[in-house]
């Protein structure tokens, strides 16, 4: 009679403790024909590799294996595996929907572990420590992920991005060239808050309206709006100097002489003080344009 030797049953472990998620391999003694790994008396793997990988345990799950060779097998000892939960780790920031105005420093605020790193696209900006804080002044685009770990040494993370708003401001003038006694009108776009300068002076303060009417502009003044986005983001726009002229001041002269003259007179009226010249007639109540050009007479 041959008796031959069972299969060694011995299986190792390269983790019995983990975290969840994380990977542990079960290793039986190699150079047996079969290797049946079970969990939890379910049967996961059947075949020739006499290792058993698995990122799925969760806590008390019982691992153990039947090694085969030829007609004789033998089965291992029950391993229970511990699964420590992750922490639920949350990054917030103190921006509405996470957008930061241009050059504003942002405060990113984590929870749900003990000891938290930060890193901003990749880099550690802030080494683990029991600081749940970072700030800084952060570029459009900018992706941070926060690490914690909680006091069973399990860590999972948080990502957020930054978003920079970048506002635009716009000042439209009515004109920027006009009479005395003209009104100018200012118009601004960008914005849901405007407040409008009369050389560096504030017109009122800022409100919804984003139209303004100046009565008196003057020349060479410069006008300028602040315009305040729905983030609270902040811009400036500047209008060139407006031109400010002066009324003519009109002369009219006659030929003849004005207390009388012989009906079927011709008569010649001459202007001055102006480019250009428009003349009426004023009969019986009624005003008539007689002629209107470059010409004085």
């Amino acid at each position: 009679i041959e008796v031959k030797e069972s299969p060694d049953n011995t299986l190792t472990y390269s983790a019995t403790d983990i975290c969840s998620g994380e990977s542990i391999t079960v290793t039986a003694v190699s150079g047996y024909s079969t290797y049946i790994f079970y969990v939890n008396g379910d049967e996961v793997q059947n075949g020739p590799d006499h290792e058993y990988t698995s990122s799925t345990f969760v806590d008390g799950d019982v691992v153990k294996a039947k090694i085969i060779l030829g007609a004789c097998s033998t089965e291992s000892a029950e391993q229970i595996i511990s699964v420590r939960p992750l922490p639920v780790v949350e990054l917030v920031s103190d921006q509405p929907d996470n957008v930061a105005c241009p050059g504003e420093t942002v405060l990113l605020t984590a929870s749900g572990a003990d000891q938290y790193a930060f890193e901003v696209n990749g880099v550690e900006v802030q080494a683990p420590g029991a600081t749940a804080t970072y700030s800084a002044v952060f570029d459009d685009g900018d992706q941070i992920i926060v690490y914690g770990e909680a006091a069973n040494a399990c860590v999972s993370s948080d990502t957020l991005s930054i978003s920079v708003n970048t506002p635009v401001a716009t000042l439209e003038l009515s004109s920027s060239e006009l009479c005395v006694n003209e009104a100018l009108t200012l118009t601004a776009g960008g914005g849901v808050q405007y407040e409008f300068f009369r050389n560096d002076v504030s017109l009122g303060a800022a409100g919804s309206a984003s139209t303004f009417e100046v009565s008196d502009p003057a020349d060479g003044e410069v006008f300028s709006v602040t315009v305040v986005n729905e983030y609270d983001c902040e811009a400036l726009d500047i209008a060139p100097a407006i031109v400010v002229h002066d009324l003519p001041t009109p002369t009219l002269s006659m030929d003849e002489d004005p207390t009388g003259f012989c009906q079927g007179t011709i008569v010649t009226f001459t202007a001055g003080g102006g480019d250009a010249y428009a003349f009426y007639r004023i009969r019986g109540g009624v005003e008539e344009l007689v002629q209107e050009g470059s010409s004085a007479t």
